[in-house]
């Protein structure tokens, strides 16, 4: 899933997938112009159209330099903490570091209320810690942020994630998110307070690798190109981005 957020006629744009027409079209319909395009972290089982929509907009292009290892595009340094302003209101784009699922996965804050995850915290389950080929050297990291940072939102923060397993996941409001202090309650990888209990269910509950992740990435780091039907092959398949307890 990916999000947009207009504010006085000014959008961010979050987690864009390779069919960019469709933030163009949005951002026409509600009369805004898309000015700043992140990536949550660089993507393994999609195409990124972050990069290709911001070029095509004029919008700055941002990610965690982090992720960018081998990469053969230009981008704008994404650190913590970081402000990005948009629109005329309090609206904030504030990222915080949450690395477990890559070493620079971010999540973003908006305007307090929001915090859009990516791949780190979804409604149940956590991100997998595995794809980078350091388990559990990631899967401590997803430990340090789950007690260290998430585990200290407020209730009422609202949490949206990048990806669902189950539309049971869908709330009665018609998206998929929840608020902190149910998902404190239900996700129950959160309950799991052993760093060394924690590490073990990350290494051993991720399931089947996505396929074509590398091949993914390679595209994602602009290191290889490939044809819009084979695009669409890369990306078939089950979502296979989360892990459970």
């Amino acid at each position: 899933m990916s999000y947009m957020v207009i504010s006085a006629g000014e959008a961010v744009v979050v987690d864009a997938n390779r069919h960019v027409e469709e933030y163009i079209r949005v951002a026409q319909q509600e009369s805004a112009r898309i000015v700043h395009v992140l990536d949550t972290h660089l993507h393994a089982d999609h195409i990124s159209g972050g990069l290709e929509l911001a070029q095509k907009v004029g919008a700055k292009y941002w990610i965690a330099p982090e992720e960018t290892e081998g990469a053969k595009f230009k981008y704008e340094p994404l650190q913590e903490g970081h402000l990005v302003l948009f629109g005329t209101s309090k609206l904030q784009v504030v990222g915080i570091r949450t690395p477990g699922h890559t070493v620079g996965s971010t999540s973003f804050f908006i305007d307090d209320n929001y915090l859009l995850t990516g791949e780190t915290l979804f409604v149940s389950g956590l991100g997998r810690s595995d794809l980078k080929g350091r388990a559990k050297e990631m899967a401590e990291m997803m430990f340090d942020t789950v007690i260290n940072k998430i585990a200290k939102l407020p209730d009422d923060m609202v949490i949206l994630p990048g990806h669902y397993a189950d539309v049971q996941e869908m709330n009665e409001f018609g998206y998929v998110g929840a608020k902190m202090e149910d998902i404190r309650k239900n996700n129950s990888i959160l309950h799991v307070k052993d760093k060394q209990t924690f590490v073990d269910t990350a290494v051993t509950n991720v399931g089947v690798t996505p396929p074509n992740h590398d091949t993914i990435i390679a595209v994602n780091r602009r290191q290889i190109e490939v044809l819009p039907h084979e695009q669409t092959e890369m990306e078939s398949g089950p979502n296979r981005c989360a892990m459970h307890s």
